[in-house]
């Protein structure tokens, strides 16, 4: 079974997400020809990552996300945004210019943060350059998600704004 160029698994591949190996489900329980697919073919695809690092600067707390923002690793991204949050941080930013892509599952999990921060009186804001080139952008101008986001082109900005009035105030 060959890999698309765009690295997405097929039925019947394994996906590695950096912390599970686990088989990509085939459709209905059927693999190719209507056979059953095989759980113990391992098939080499490229590791899909998502990395997120925290650091703090003057007062914010920063999540450096890099790599891949989709089902398969919404739940990590989702884990360290909640983990600052019962730490006590309440005003994060999301610096993702390092994102390469994002998936409606990975947008699910930015309002999900925008959510979850709102409602403990927090603030969010997301660092992504103003690029055409960078899939983050494309996508969020594309759906219109800038008026939701305060977003900045720099974390220097984004620590740098006293007044962030870009995103919408309801909820």
């Amino acid at each position: 079974m060959t890999v698309p160029s765009w690295g997405r698994p097929t039925a019947g591949t394994t996906v590695v997400t950096g912390r599970v190996d686990r088989p990509a489900p085939a459709p209905r329980g059927q693999g190719r020809m209507g056979r059953r697919a095989d759980p113990s073919v391992i098939r080499e695809l490229p590791i899909v990552n998502l990395q997120v690092t925290t650091e703090d600067h003057e007062g914010w707390t920063v999540l450096f996300v890099a790599g891949e923002v989709d089902f398969a690793v919404v739940p990590e991204l989702g884990e360290h945004v909640r983990r600052a949050v019962a730490q006590g941080r309440h005003q994060l930013i999301l610096e993702l210019t390092r994102v390469v892509f994002l998936d409606s599952t990975g947008i699910g999990a930015l309002v999900g943060a925008r959510r979850l921060l709102r409602s403990c009186s927090g603030e969010l804001r997301l660092v992504m350059p103003e690029s055409t080139d960078h899939h983050v952008n494309r996508v969020f101008t594309a759906l219109g998600l800038r008026r939701l986001f305060d977003v900045h082109p720099t974390l220097d900005e984004a620590l740098a704004d006293e007044d962030a009035t870009g995103a919408v105030a309801a909820g």
